[in-house]
C-alpha cells in the first residue's frame, strides 16, 4: 500500500545582509573601512599607524575617520607579504577597501579593490547592497538576486566580469541570496531529477516554494480564548521551511532515495500524510 510523503526543504544559503556600518567616533572629513575576503586575518595601517588589528576572514571593519588628502595604506597578515597603496580621501567621502587573494601565492600581499560609496539615497526603512566580482579565476559570470522585495529573483549584471562592481541595489532589510548561474542551473537540475524519480516510483501530487519567513502571518489563541494575529513566523529559527513536495510513493525508503536527489544545500524533512478516513 502506498503512502503519501510530504518533503519539506529548508535551505541554508550564503547570505548577504543589507545594512549600514557605523563610523568610529571622531570621524572628521571622510571615512575608510576594510573588508577581508582573504582566507586569513589582516592588519591595516593608515599613514604608518595600526588602525585595524586581526580583521577576521569575511570581517568588515568600522568606518575609520581620516582627513582629506592622500593616505598611505598597508594591508596584510604579518609576517606575510604586505600590500601598499595610496588612497585619496575627499570631503565627506566613504570608501570600502576589499582585500582578496591575489592569485600569486604567499609571495605577494592581497589584491585590493577600492569601492566608493556613491551616497545613493536610501529611503527610510530600506537597505542597499552592492556586489563585486573578485573571483579572479572564474571569468565572466552571471549573478542573480533573490531579495526580500523580489523573491522570484532577477539578474544583477550579465555578463559580470572579474573586478566588476554592480550599482547599489535597494531593498527591504533582510536576507539576500547569492547564486551564480551555474549554481542556479544545478538547483534546477536537482529538482528535475527528484521529480523524475518520483514519477518512476509513484506520483507528485503538489509542490511549491514558500515565501520568505518574514512574509508569514501567525494566528495564536491564548488560554483566555482570545485570538491574536501577528506578522512573522511561528518561531524565529536559523532555518525556515522554504518549500514542500507532496508525493505518493510506496514506502519511506523510496521517499528517502528520491529526497537525496534534491540540492545538497537543503535539509529535507520527510513526513507521512495522515489519512483522514
Amino acid at each position: 500500500m502506498s503512502r503519501n510523503h510530504t518533503a519539506t526543504a529548508t535551505l541554508t544559503l550564503l547570505l548577504f545582509v543589507g545594512c549600514s556600518n557605523p563610523v568610529e567616533i571622531g570621524t572628521t572629513d571622510s571615512s575608510i573601512r576594510f573588508a577581508n575576503a582573504t582566507t586569513g586575518t589582516l592588519n591595516v595601517w593608515i599613514d604608518g599607524r595600526l588602525r585595524v588589528n586581526g580583521l577576521s576572514m569575511n570581517g568588515l571593519s568600522f568606518g575609520l575617520g581620516v582627513p582629506v588628502g592622500d593616505h598611505g595604506i598597508r594591508i596584510g597578515d604579518p609576517p606575510g607579504a604586505i600590500t601598499e597603496l595610496t588612497v585619496a580621501a575627499t570631503l565627506e567621502s566613504r570608501r570600502t577597501l576589499v582585500a582578496y587573494p591575489s592569485g600569486s601565492g604567499s609571495a605577494s600581499g592581497p589584491a585590493v579593490a577600492v569601492l566608493e560609496d556613491t551616497s545613493t539615497y536610501v529611503q527610510f526603512s530600506k537597505s542597499k547592497l552592492r556586489v563585486a566580482n573578485l573571483a579572479q579565476n572564474a571569468g565572466a559570470i552571471e549573478i542573480r538576486r533573490s531579495q526580500p522585495d523580489s523573491p522570484s529573483g532577477s539578474p544583477i549584471m550579465t555578463p559580470f566580469p572579474f573586478n566588476a562592481t554592480s550599482p547599489y541595489l535597494q531593498s527591504d532589510p533582510g536576507v539576500w541570496e547569492r547564486a551564480t548561474s551555474d549554481e542556479r542551473q544545478g538547483f534546477l537540475e536537482a529538482h528535475d531529477a527528484f521529480e523524475r524519480a518520483v514519477a518512476t516510483k509513484g506520483s507528485k501530487i503538489s509542490g511549491a516554494a514558500l515565501g520568505d519567513a518574514d512574509t508569514a502571518t501567525t494566528l495564536r489563541t491564548g488560554a483566555d480564548g482570545i485570538r491574536t494575529v501577528t506578522d512573522g513566523p511561528f518561531a524565529e529559527l536559523a532555518e525556515q521551511v522554504g518549500g514542500y513536495y507532496d508525493v505518493e510513493l510506496p514506502d519511506l525508503d523510496a521517499a528517502i532515495a528520491a529526497a537525496t536527489l534534491l540540492p545538497t544545500a537543503y535539509t529535507v524533512e520527510i513526513r507521512p500524510v495522515v489519512a483522514t478516513r
